[in-house]
């Protein structure tokens, strides 16, 4: 924090300038941290993502993209950027289809993505609870 001096008429102003430096450094901060759980969560799930074929295209698309709202708020989502529409499939499991009929059998689940997610998750829990 930053030691200042000034008059009556213009505490405002040095009170806001010093709540906005405090403002914006917290908000580095915390998105640092932020991306940080980002790229870990998504080194679990390219490292644990399984796939019946084991090709590595589903676990090669994975990734993250930072959306930013204003300069107090960062989010990041990560995704699947190639095959976003096998990641429910393959967390959950589905009903098995064969020639467009379904056979009362289920494709088993692997999941994946919670196990990735207490990771990442994890480390904002640390994070928090040291500051």
């Amino acid at each position: 924090m930053v030691n200042a001096n000034c008059t009556f008429e213009g505490f405002g102003e040095v009170l806001e300038t010093m709540v906005e430096s405090h403002i914006r450094e917290q908000c580095g901060t915390n998105e640092a941290l932020i991306k940080a759980a980002a790229r870990k969560t998504v080194d679990e799930l390219k490292n644990g993502a399984l796939t019946p074929a084991n090709t590595g295209d589903y676990a090669a698309g994975w990734g993250y993209t930072t959306v930013r709202d204003s300069d107090d708020w960062c989010e990041i989502v990560v995704h699947n950027k190639t095959r976003w529409q096998l990641t429910h499939l393959l967390e959950k499991g589905h009903v098995k289809f064969l020639w467009g009929h379904p056979t009362d059998e289920r494709v088993p689940a692997y999941p994946h993505i919670l196990p990735a997610f207490v990771v990442g998750s994890e480390i904002l829990r640390k994070a928090t609870v040291s500051n």
